[in-house]
C-alpha cells in the first residue's frame, strides 16, 4: 500500500509540474512578420516577400507597416474569412508592395494581432527594415608599365526616370586585393558623369574593386573585381 500511495503522489507531482510548465512554455511563443533587414529600390514596383514567423500555431495574423509618411501597408495571413481568406497558401508568406515614389527610410511593423484555433490571442513581436534607392558600381582598369589607371563608374536608380542614371558627386573607395584581403588604395568623389579616374603605381598584376558609400537615401554598391 505504501508503494502505491508513494507512486500516486509521485505521479501527481509530475503531472502538477507539467501543468505548471505548460503556461510558461506557451507564454514564450510569438508571432511576427519577418521583414528583410534592407530593401533596395531599383525598379518602379517591388514585391517583397514577407514570411510569417509563428511559434504559436496561429490561424490568423496581421500587421500594419508604418514608414516615414505614416501607415503604408497592411500584411495579413489568415485561414478564415477575416482579412484575407486562405492567405497562408501553405507557405505563410505575404507580399509587401513598394513603389519607387515612396520615400526611403525605416519601415516598421505595428498594431499586430494573432489568433489561435480557439480565438485566443497570441503575443506578437515587431520588426523593421531599411529602405533606400539602389546604386551600381563599375570599375575598369588599364595597365601601362608600372602604373594602373582605374576608371570608376557609379550610377543610381532615378525614381522619376525609372532607370539608372549617373551618380554625380558620390563618394567611393578603390581597393586592391593583397593576399586575399581587400585594402585601401584611394577614396574618390565622382563627377557629374558618375566617373572618376585613379592612377595607381603597381609593379605587379593585382585585382581591384570599387565600393561606393552608403548615404541616407541610397545604398552603396561594390563592383566586380578587375585584374590589371
Amino acid at each position: 500500500m505504501r508503494k502505491t500511495v508513494a507512486g500516486l503522489v509521485a505521479g501527481l507531482t509530475a503531472a502538477g509540474a507539467a501543468l505548471s510548465a505548460a503556461p510558461a512554455q506557451a507564454a514564450t511563443c510569438s508571432v511576427a512578420a519577418d521583414l528583410p533587414a534592407r530593401v533596395s529600390i531599383a525598379a518602379e514596383h517591388l514585391e517583397v516577400p514577407v514570411r510569417l514567423v509563428d511559434t504559436c500555431g496561429a490561424r490568423y495574423a496581421s500587421f500594419e507597416v508604418w514608414g516615414p509618411d505614416g501607415r503604408d501597408q497592411f500584411l495579413v495571413w489568415g485561414e478564415d474569412g477575416e482579412g484575407a481568406p486562405g492567405s497562408f497558401h501553405g507557405t505563410r508568406s505575404d507580399w509587401w508592395a513598394f513603389s519607387d515614389w515612396q520615400r526611403p527610410g525605416t519601415y516598421r511593423t505595428a498594431w499586430g494581432k494573432a489568433f489561435g484555433p480557439g480565438d485566443e490571442h497570441y503575443p506578437v513581436a515587431y520588426d523593421s527594415m531599411d529602405v533606400r534607392f539602389g546604386t551600381k558600381a563599375g570599375l575598369s582598369a588599364r595597365r601601362s608599365g608600372g602604373t594602373v589607371t582605374l576608371t570608376v563608374d557609379l550610377v543610381q536608380y532615378h525614381p522619376f526616370q525609372y532607370r539608372f542614371v549617373p551618380y554625380g558627386g558620390a563618394k567611393a573607395t578603390v581597393q586592391v586585393n593583397q593576399g586575399g584581403t581587400w585594402t585601401y588604395v584611394k577614396s574618390v568623389t565622382v563627377g557629374k558623369d558618375g566617373k572618376a579616374v585613379v592612377a595607381h603605381a603597381a609593379p605587379r598584376s593585382a585585382q581591384y574593386r570599387v565600393v561606393s558609400w552608403d548615404t541616407a537615401p541610397r545604398w552603396g554598391a561594390t563592383s566586380k573585381p578587375v585584374t590589371a
